[in-house]
């Protein structure tokens, strides 16, 4: 904690030729330009970035050997910083939190692993094949909602030619996945339908409130366009608790690992969240003391990340001195 602003034009390939592990961590770096010097560090590793005021990451960056990197209490925000570590040809490892402003992380994540191809592990958890392969099919099906909506195309090519250059530029992944996957889309001599069985998937309703726990559990096939609103009548209509009353959460079978998501917010739908067939759908009853507890928790245990992080990379960079010495 130097109170760092900009690193300069400082010749650091010249003073640290053979620096590997760099902690930058609680400075004052706004941009990512203030770090330019490193990009000539060749054997530059692990850089970790915590706890600046970085808000963008550029692309087309040369960090060719760096395979770490820690930017977590950032103000990184905009899919194309996302899109822009797919530029760093080695990264394997990233810690970034929030990995998405305003998302809740565990659906942040299946947002972030389509946008880099190589990464293995996020945030100290293994991405697991099935895992990689679920959130690159939903972001597909997100980007053909995209398509239709914001550019009223409802068909398009495998090799994705034709699409705007925009959307192309905002999404730079999309044509590999398309080859990787299917394409989301009909071809242009093939009809367009409004639903397909990769559009629905099948929900198990569940109500954890006290008078209605007895209830059976209910099996449900929707579309992934079906909002959370819509949702929540429909629980309504089942188990008799208000729309307003209600706090949803989907437990997500994806991976090798479970997770959970609440339903926060009744204008996006099952496949913002990125729900998948067998999900259950938890009804409980609102309790605002208990949310404001879940808050402090939250705050809590995100502050407990950050030191961990601190503390991972002061060790790094004691090992790296004690190495030097000798």
């Amino acid at each position: 904690m130097n109170g760092i602003r900009d690193l300069g034009q400082r010749p650091v390939d010249k003073l640290l030729p053979n620096l590997k592990v760099l902690n930058l961590v609680g400075n004052e770096i706004q941009n990512w330009d203030a770090l330019g010097p490193l990009e000539a560090l060749p054997f530059l590793s692990t850089l970790v970035l915590n706890s600046n005021a970085i808000r963008e990451i550029p692309g087309n960056r040369s960090y060719p050997s760096l395979t770490s990197l820690s930017i977590a209490d950032n103000p990184v925000s905009g899919l194309s910083s996302l899109a822009a570590l797919n530029t760093f040809p080695a990264l394997t490892t990233l810690r970034m939190s929030p990995l998405v402003e305003g998302t809740p992380s565990a659906q942040a994540r299946m947002l972030l692993i389509p946008y880099v191809r190589a990464l293995v592990t996020l945030n100290g958890s293994k991405i697991t094949p099935k895992e990689r392969s679920d959130a690159e099919k939903q972001y597909l099906k997100s980007c053909a909602a995209e398509l239709r909506d914001q550019h009223g195309i409802g068909h398009h090519d495998d090799d994705c030619s034709a699409l705007p250059p925009a959307f192309l530029g905002a999404h730079p992944e999309y044509p590999r996945l398309v080859c990787t996957h299917h394409n989301p889309l009909p071809h242009a001599e093939g009809p367009t339908p409004a639903t397909t069985a990769n559009d629905a998937v099948v929900l198990t309703m569940r109500s954890m409130c006290s008078s209605g726990i007895q209830s059976p559990d209910k099996t449900k096939r929707l579309p992934l366009t079906y909002s959370v609103a819509k949702l929540k009548v429909l629980l309504q209509s089942m188990y008799g608790l208000s729309c307003d009353r209600q706090r949803l959460v989907a437990r997500v079978h994806t991976g090798d690992i479970p997770y959970s998501v609440d339903l926060s917010d009744d204008f996006n739908d099952l496949q913002y969240y990125c729900v998948t067939d067998g999900t259950l759908i938890e009804m409980h009853e609102r309790d605002r003391d208990e949310e404001r507890r879940g808050e402090e928790k939250k705050a809590q245990e995100q502050e407990a990340r950050m030191q961990q992080q601190l503390r991972e990379a002061n060790a790094q960079m004691d090992l790296r001195r004690a190495h030097d010495r000798h």
